[in-house]
């Protein structure tokens, strides 16, 4: 037994820096080919893949290297390598570069750029330090080493620079002053300085008209040059011009420095005109609204979790055709030197490590078009990105009622309530619907709600069902208790709203009948896809969302439906009769209950019969009602949402919600910057109104 031991001890001794080696090599291959897939949709297992192997690719260079020293560091021991693993030094250098398609998984990996560069003069100098003790090769071997050290100082260099540059503050550029513009301090104003979206195909083109990129890119520079040296826009020379713009004013500027909606930088009114012409100008034109938004999403991802800052430019071109070139010499010197005297094994593995950084290189040429625009081939399935996430109250509800057994699981070791809301999410085909529907609403909102005032301009971006209601006041008329109903279920604060509206959209979606057309599938896929950002992702509503307000609600329906005559059968478990009991329940049995149960549920259902009572009478207008007052919710969601976090959420996963927060940033509206900066100018009947008498006012207070 102590034999067997002993020479599985000595085997692990010869073949574990092989190993790793080949391993660290199987890994930036595979990261090379799928480190992108994570913005593609994909199965969450190869996203687990992904996130293991970004995390092993760097721990398992680094072993290599530390293995590698300890087998050199002692000249005079026994057990000293072969000279040809010394050639592996540089190679695991390059490893540590990692690959440009994932730079960085989240955005706090840019943060640490400062300790990657640590890590670089570490690795290099023990790199370096192995290779002066222990080489004693040919020249040739030593040569082809030099070019691979070349190699590997320069990419491993290059990631902390990627890091820095992609961080979001160093992507909002600066703007320049009055002086530094008028070269009075030495700066250059030329048009190179600033970074303009232009991309072109046979199909499209991101330029409206005759204009040329070079014509788009100088439109930045005057754009720029306005913005240093005339007075700002205030809101209503805004409002008005948009006004203009939606009667067909032509655009000469291209999106750019959507950076500035991510990291919730203020963003001048004029500036968004220019964006807002470009939108009405090229988006009617050819309905390419979602095309825009999607280029802009794209655009964030590459520059924030890519090495595009660094891959895509001239310099970037010639220094890959500079790296290739010495990795093909690399192999070129060693296939020319005498390997009589060393071991096969170890021949064969300089051999595919050296042949593997070469075809690294060739078909990292390939990256001026895959950073910008993401294909990857099996297991992604491009059809998942209309899919949209769903996540219904009363189906967790039921899950809890009788658990599967994963869920049952997890409750027994405390993570029932975590699994309950991030595992069980289903997926519907809606998100270009709601896409379209929103972009109606914007339009419409701009045409009929608006008109040009500011005062409105407001009031629309802060609708959260109010317009939906007000539409519908004749079909109110005669139903004053329903109408204070919803109107008291709006006003409440929004994560309350949401829950409310979706217990209530729930109870009619299962009680009414399957008349109701679109409006009513389609105010209960956005009813479950707020849900599912209230109970798994609440940062990406807005600051304050009370996700405890789900599992709370919960706790109250295992409550209520316990005193229901519903069994835990599988035929009594389903939603439609959750819902039905949990309805019966808050209508008849109100007395069981009462001191036992938070009031978020009775109001739920208290609005639940509200609606009811309209569908018997209108249901279609109804249903149409319920979902204007989802659509309105979902763009206040929108607009009070931080783009810090949609640039976060994009490491991982196609949002529906960051899609319309920057839909509704391209077409003008109200940004979270923008509510937070305001100058507190009044419009409309009060605008007579002075500070002065604000003063008084408070004064008198």
């Amino acid at each position: 037994m102590d034999i067997k031991i002993s020479s599985a001890l000595d085997w692990w001794d010869v073949w574990k820096l092989r190993l790793l080696v080949l391993a660290s090599t199987v890994i930036q291959f595979f990261l090379f080919f799928y480190g992108a897939a994570r913005r593609a949709p994909v199965k969450r297992w190869i996203r687990v893949c992904i996130w293991l192997a970004y995390i092993a690719g760097d721990s398992v260079a680094i072993y290599a290297l530390a293995s590698l020293f300890n087998r050199h560091s002692r000249a005079a021991a026994a057990t000293v390598g072969s000279k040809l693993e010394v050639l592996w030094a540089p190679i695991l250098l390059i490893h540590l570069a990692g690959q440009e398609q994932i730079t960085a998984y989240s955005i706090q990996d840019n943060e640490l750029w400062a300790r990657h560069i640590v890590t670089l003069v570490a690795q290099v100098t023990i790199a370096l330090y192995v290779f002066c003790v222990s080489w004693s090769g040919d020249r040739r071997l030593l040569a082809a080493a030099i070019l691979m050290f070349i190699i590997g100082i320069y990419k491993f260099s290059t990631k902390p620079w990627a890091l820095k540059r992609a961080c979001l503050g160093n992507l909002v550029r600066s703007p320049a002053s009055v002086p530094q513009r008028k070269n009075l301090t030495g700066y250059s104003n030329h048009p190179c300085e600033f970074f303009s979206i232009t991309w072109t195909s046979t199909k499209t083109k991101w330029y409206v008209g005759d204009a040329e990129p070079d014509a788009q890119i100088q439109a930045v520079v005057d754009q720029r040059e306005k913005e240093a040296t005339e007075e700002e826009l205030d809101l209503s020379e805004y409002m008005h011009k948009i006004q203009e713009a939606r009667s067909g004013v032509q655009a000469t500027l291209h999106l750019y420095d959507i950076f500035e909606f991510a990291a919730d930088i203020l963003v001048p009114y004029s500036r968004r005109l220019k964006i807002l012409q470009f939108m009405f100008t090229y988006g009617c034109k050819n309905n390419r609204f979602a095309g825009a938004v999607k280029l802009g999403l794209d655009e964030i991802y590459s520059r924030l979790y890519t090495r595009v800052n660094v891959a895509t430019t001239t310099i970037g071109l010639v220094v890959r055709v500079i790296t290739f070139s010495l990795a093909v010499a690399a192999i070129a010197l060693f296939a020319r030197t005498p390997k009589s005297q060393d071991d096969g094994v170890d021949v064969k593995v300089t051999y595919i490590l050296f042949s593997g950084i070469a075809l690294l290189e060739f078909l990292s040429f390939g990256n001026f078009i895959s950073l910008k625009r993401i294909r990857v081939l099996w297991p992604a399935n491009f059809t998942m990105q209309n899919m949209v996430p769903q996540q219904s109250l009363i189906s967790s509800a039921g899950r809890r009622r009788k658990p599967p057994t994963l869920l049952w699981l997890a409750g027994y070791i405390g993570y029932g309530d975590y699994v309950n809301r991030h595992w069980y999410i289903e997926h519907t085909p809606a998100s270009d619907l709601i896409h379209e529907v929103v972009l109606a609403h914007v339009n419409k909102g701009l045409g009929e709600y608006i008109h040009g005032d500011p005062s409105m301009y407001r009031r629309f971006n802060e609708l959260r069902g109010q317009w939906a209601v007000d539409k519908r006041l004749p079909l109110l008329h005669n139903h004053k208790r329903q109408r204070d109903v919803l109107l008291r279920s709006i006003r409440r604060p929004f994560d309350e709203s949401v829950l409310l509206w979706h217990v209530a959209t729930e109870i009619c979606f299962h009680h009414a009948d399957a008349a109701g057309g679109s409006p009513r599938k389609l105010a209960r896929v956005i009813s479950s896809y707020m849900m599912y950002l209230l109970s798994t992702w609440p940062d990406m509503l807005m600051l304050g969302t009370r996700q405890h307000l789900f599992s709370v609600a919960l706790d109250d329906i295992k409550f209520m439906l316990h005193y229901s005559e519903l069994s835990t059968a599988d035929g009594d478990n389903d939603d439609r009769s959750i819902g039905c009991a949990l309805f019966r329940m808050a209508q008849n049995g109100s007395w069981i209950y009462r001191d036992c149960i938070g009031p978020l549920i009775p109001r739920a259902c208290e609005l639940a019969d509200a609606l009811l009572q309209l569908l018997r009478l209108h249901e279609k207008e109804t249903w149409e009602m319920v979902q204007d007052v989802w659509v309105e919710m979902l763009c206040y969601a929108a607009t009070r949402s931080r783009g810090h976090m949609h640039a976060v959420s994009h490491a991982e996963r196609w949002e529906l919600l960051s899609r319309l927060w920057l839909l509704l940033c391209f077409m003008g509206m109200e940004t979270l910057a923008d509510r937070l900066q305001r100058t507190g100018e009044r419009y409309g009947p009060h605008q007579e109104e002075t500070t002065d008498d604000i003063s008084v006012e408070h004064t008198n207070t």
